[in-house]
């Protein structure tokens, strides 16, 4: 019996001295999968190399971001003036929450989504915002700018930045509790420059700007303007760094959001924001993605094959559960049309027991990072269970066999994805 548990799997080495169910049950959080016994053994392959892309919308809505938060993905977008916004528990099934394109513009187009403090919150067009504690049920609110470009969550609040859509610049900076009721705040010094995305990390929220200006504040309500400059609109903070995607091929990293340096991220495409588990960096890099390690130095990779047509949310966000990661995309098929795709990737880790009277655990994941296999005599699970190393191992392939010496007649075994 295998089973997967907050991010790590388990399989479970049952005596041969008496006839065995016909299935082994392997267990993804609330997702199962059952494997016949007796099949041949299983040929991995690298999980990010297999992807699922799932059509949600035919000449429609775009989606144009993801989050996870609470037990639940939330990815957004929209289509002329109004927003979409969809839930899922997994990543594979998707329902339609909110729907502004037939609900006079509630929610409006969503540029950004953030969650903080239990609740999801989203900006976008007309400086319209949603909020939800749940998910499923949203209140709109609207911070009464042109456009609102990005919303970030800290200090127990949400800041929310824009500026013009075209129009008269801003700037527009904007504080809320509950997503819904919005505090315009103070720029120095003041002037006219449209802000376009923020972040929160090491104690205080960056924001870039027009001229490639930075702007902090580590409550929300007072913003200053950085001494120098740099290059580049999108901002994440993301495993105790801050990213901003400067150029195709370089990023600038920041451990305050005041002091940056240039990397050369060896792609050839500009990344977008990263997000980080267990030991691993991931970004989108236009219609495709890039892996890490360090935060430093990437890897180029392919997303599930692309649909046919004008790919419209290039610099597409990704989320995770801990267990699997998650993108969103979108062609353009019309004017204000769109088909919409989410991407789930296969699980970066997985231990299956290979038929046979041996103590043989089939490790699966990712070729060149590092796994530890653990066992334990006893379930049910908790922090309390005496986990111990069986071994460390670094994938030289996508699979590779470990063996128990101990030969126990029952035993779990879990496998850990390590930093």
């Amino acid at each position: 019996m295998e089973r997967a548990h907050f991010g790590q799997t388990f399989a479970m080495q049952e005596s041969m001295n008496y006839k065995k169910p016909s299935a082994r049950l392997c267990l993804h959080f609330l997702c199962f999968i059952f494997v016949t016994l007796g099949s041949a053994p299983c040929a991995y392959s690298d999980a990010l190399d297999h992807w699922t892309a799932t059509q949600v919308s035919t000449n429609a809505f775009q989606l144009s971001d993801v989050i996870y938060g609470g037990g639940l993905y939330v990815a957004a977008g929209g289509a002329g003036d109004g927003g979409t916004i969809l839930t899922s528990q997994d990543g594979a099934s998707w329902i339609v929450r909110a729907d502004g394109r037939s609900s006079g513009h509630s929610p409006s187009l969503v540029w950004a989504l953030a969650y903080g403090g239990g609740r999801f919150v989203a900006a976008g067009h007309f400086g319209g915002t949603a909020s939800s504690t749940n998910g499923i049920d949203w209140s709109y609110g609207s911070a009464t700018t042109l456009g609102l470009k990005g919303v970030a969550y800290g200090a127990g609040k949400f800041a929310a930045v824009g500026g013009s859509q075209g129009e008269s610049p801003g700037p527009d900076v904007f504080t809320s509790t509950d997503g819904t009721n919005w505090t315009r705040q103070t720029i120095s010094p003041s002037e006219t420059r449209d802000f376009f995305d923020v972040a929160y990390g090491a104690g205080k929220f960056v924001a870039t700007a027009a001229g490639g200006y930075t702007y902090t504040s580590t409550d929300g309500a007072l913003w200053t303007r950085s001494a120098t400059t740099i290059a580049g609109t999108r901002i994440t903070f993301c495993h105790g760094l801050f990213f901003v995607s400067s150029s195709p091929g370089t990023n600038l990293l920041s451990r305050d959001g005041i002091n940056w340096t240039s990397v050369n991220t060896g792609v050839t495409n500009l990344l977008g924001k990263p997000i980080y588990t267990a030991g691993l960096y991931v970004a989108r890099t236009r219609n495709d993605f890039a892996v890490s390690s360090d935060g430093t130095n990437w890897i180029q990779r392919t997303l599930a094959a692309q649909p046919s047509g004008s790919e419209v949310t290039y610099l597409a966000t990704m989320a995770t559960d801990g267990r699997r990661f998650v993108s969103v995309g979108a062609t353009n098929v019309g004017i204000f049309q769109y088909n919409a795709f989410i991407y789930r990737s296969d699980p970066p880790v997985g231990v299956k027991m290979k038929d046979g009277p041996s103590t043989e655990i089939v490790l699966s994941g990712l070729t060149g990072l590092n796994y530890r296999v653990e066992w334990t005599a006893s379930l049910p699970l908790s922090e309390t269970n005496n986990w111990q190393l069986l071994t460390n191992v670094t994938l030289s392939g996508t699979s590779q066999s470990v063996y128990d010496p101990a030969k126990s007649p029952q035993r779990y075994y879990r496998a850990i994805l390590l930093p």
